[in-house]
């Protein structure tokens, strides 16, 4: 039958899959029209909690100052019921040197954490307290709103949010990359997310291999359990 779940979790891939190949190649077709813009493809195996699954994630950047700005689409592939999809826009305007105000949107489906849908927007200040050729630190404070749907309630939770960022990254031996980027928020509705990405990255040519770890935590009021997703990725980053 068309209407049965398996068709549908069926178009619904096919959907976003034929959208995230659609953007790539406008990706590709934009950074060549503009060339004050560049763009990145990341894609790699990742050793999951559930078992193994592929990333791929693609990323087009301006950054020019005043005003940076950053689109990137991502698709995790864990098989069924246990795949990742986002979109976002992330500008940036800079007040001086050091300081910045920012902007996140994103929509995403995230299943190892029980989200069908995550609609959000946040907009904060930042600092880039160190920015150098082989080091940098910056931290972000924002706030903003949320629309969460559950797969194990049939209402989207909206609520405001306020999140806190930290990121660090450093390079050795102008050949190694270490990199680490530490959030959490809480938002009205006891909704608490923590996330923790980090990684070492190795040049080659034409990009980067690097190996990372992730882990994110999920409690929201109303689920009886919190819910965790741990991975180690290994991927090759490419710029173009």
């Amino acid at each position: 039958m068309l209407n049965s779940p398996f068709h549908i979790v069926s178009l619904k891939r096919c959907c976003l899959t034929t959208l995230l190949v659609s953007l790539f190649f406008f990706m590709c077709s934009w950074q060549s029209a503009h060339a004050d813009w560049s763009g990145g493809l990341e894609g790699g195996s990742v050793v999951r909690d559930s078992g193994t699954a592929t990333r791929l994630r693609l990323v087009l950047r301006n950054d020019n100052r005043p005003l940076n700005q950053l689109v990137y689409a991502e698709w995790l592939n864990g098989g069924t019921d246990d795949n990742s999809y986002a979109i976002g826009y992330n500008p940036r305007y800079w007040l001086d040197d050091i300081f910045y105000l920012f902007g996140e949107s994103s929509v995403g489906v995230d299943e190892p954490l029980n989200i069908d849908r995550d609609i959000q927007v946040l907009v904060g200040v930042g600092g880039q307290f160190l920015a150098s050729s082989t080091q940098g630190l910056y931290a972000q404070i924002g706030v903003g709103g949320r629309s969460l749907e559950f797969d194990f309630d049939d209402d989207a939770v909206t609520q405001t949010l306020g999140m806190v960022r930290v990121g660090y990254y450093r390079e050795f031996l102008d050949l190694f990359k270490f990199d680490i980027d530490v959030s959490g928020s809480s938002s009205s509705e006891d909704v608490t997310e923590a996330n923790i990405d980090t990684g070492l990255s190795t040049r080659v040519g034409g990009g980067a291999v690097r190996v990372g770890y992730r882990s994110r935590y999920l409690k929201a009021d109303g689920d009886a359990s919190s819910q965790t997703d741990d991975d180690v990725e290994i991927s090759f980053v490419y710029g173009f």
